[in-house]
């Protein structure tokens, strides 16, 4: 293993720690475009949901302020195109919040500064780590992408609100491109990402995947049919009966402006 293949596997190590009990609260990071939600048309979320949304926008702040600060250290677009979507992410999450009438953790924060403790040590983590060389800083990309989808391919089926699914279905689907675009960086530099979240057969099935759709997850036919889907939310979760969640036009513009993020 080489000298930088260590620092990812300690990297992969290091974002296992700090995040383990974000599980508990709700955790998700990419999507793109106008998100636009209702108060009076949104379903209420649960207690647990809102707590994740909660916790999202400041996650997702996390990734667009790390992302930043690598293309401010090393100029790599990648870094500034990704940067840019998960600026988008950040506010489509606070039109949820908005919706369900909750507080957002991240106004008026400055960029780098978290309400949630775990979320300041980890920034400052990977900022310290991504600051090493810039194969350090992909694998820091490569790493919060990992985390990412581990945490939201677990949050999905715990929700019974079909809107709050279909906007977790786009992040899963951005972070897959964020994540095959980190590790092709990687790849051309000679290093080997090595998932330490989600299972070396879904990481196999993302890389085997394709960054031909828009950067957040939805192509755009999809990304317009869902905002024409009244009961874009009917499906049945696991052990949780019928969702409820509805359409109301949300997914219109959820992805229509979104960066490709390999570029």
């Amino acid at each position: 293993m080489n000298r930088t293949s260590g620092k990812t596997t300690r990297m992969g190590a290091l974002l296992a720690m700090a995040l383990v009990s974000t599980l508990a609260v709700g955790l998700a990071p990419g999507i793109g475009g106008t998100f636009t939600a209702s108060a009076a048309d949104a379903p209420e979320a649960l207690a647990e949901d809102k707590a994740g949304l909660v916790y999202m926008v400041e996650e997702e702040k996390l990734a667009r302020d790390v992302y930043a600060k690598m293309f401010e250290l090393w100029g790599l677009r990648t870094f500034r195109n990704i940067s840019n979507a998960e600026q988008r992410h950040v506010e489509h999450v606070r039109a949820v919040l908005k919706a369900q009438g909750l507080g957002d953790p991240t106004v008026p924060a400055k960029p780098g500064v978290f309400t949630d403790v775990r979320l300041q040590q980890l920034y400052d983590a990977l900022v310290k780590q991504g600051s090493e060389s810039l194969e350090a800083a992909l694998a820091v990309g490569a790493a919060i992408e990992d985390k990412d989808i581990s945490d939201l391919e677990a949050l999905k089926p715990l929700t019974p609100n079909g809107d709050i699914t279909a906007v977790y279905d786009a992040l899963i689907t951005g972070a897959e491109n964020h994540m095959r675009s980190f590790a092709g960086q990687l790849k051309a530099r000679g290093v080997e990402y090595k998932p330490e979240h989600i299972s070396p057969e879904r990481y196999s099935a993302i890389l085997a995947g394709s960054n031909g759709r828009n950067g957040c997850g939805l192509d755009r036919g999809q990304a317009g049919n869902m905002g024409g889907m009244g009961n874009m939310g009917n499906g049945r979760g696991p052990g949780r009966g019928q969702r409820q969640g509805r359409g109301n036009g949300q997914g219109r513009e959820l992805c229509g402006n979104c960066p490709h993020a390999g570029n």
